[in-house]
């Protein structure tokens, strides 16, 4: 009988330690998920963050802000607000319809949009370009920075088969 009780004792011990064990790592999985769900966030352009629900391009430039590009124009976000890219009141090329975004080797941002031509952003100011500044068309589709300070600007050419490709020096195209 001793031995039976100093059996049962044990059994009782390792199921009280088991039940513990199983209890903590049902806590941190529950923590888990909760840090996860805590982290997610959802902005809609009807809360005034994005100017509009259809993000198409995005990109985070070396000095950590995300830009966003949208149909209906670009913001900078910094991890707490959307600043949006204010288009010049006196000119009549606007940022909207955005299709790429990249960032060359001096830091500048570069916006391609699907009718509106190219945009530079360097030093604050932005640069617009379009036909008349050689540009292939004004449907960029696609950028890309090469190590030379050159970005690669992907467009589409009514009439033409095909994508060409052109390269700007980011000096201004």
């Amino acid at each position: 009988m001793p031995g039976t009780l100093t059996r049962r004792i044990c059994i009782c011990l390792l199921a009280f330690v088991a039940g513990l064990c199983l209890r903590a790592r049902a806590a941190d999985f529950e923590s888990d998920q909760a840090e996860t769900a805590s982290s997610m966030r959802i902005w809609h352009a009807s809360e005034g963050g994005l100017p509009s629900d259809s993000v198409t391009a995005t990109l985070q430039t070396r000095d950590g802000f995300l830009w966003i590009g949208t149909t209906a124009g670009l913001v900078r976000f910094d991890g707490i607000k959307f600043t949006p890219l204010a288009p010049d009141p006196s000119s009549r090329n606007n940022i909207t319809g955005v299709t790429a975004l990249c960032e060359d080797s001096n830091g500048f941002l570069w916006i391609g949009t699907q009718q509106n031509g190219l945009f530079e952003l360097s030093h604050g100011q932005l640069s617009h370009f379009a036909k008349e500044q050689e540009l292939l068309s004004e449907n960029v589709t696609s950028l890309a920075a090469d190590n030379h300070g050159g970005v690669w600007v992907g467009s589409e050419v009514k009439g033409t088969p095909g994508f060409r490709l052109a390269r700007a020096d980011g000096q201004g195209a």
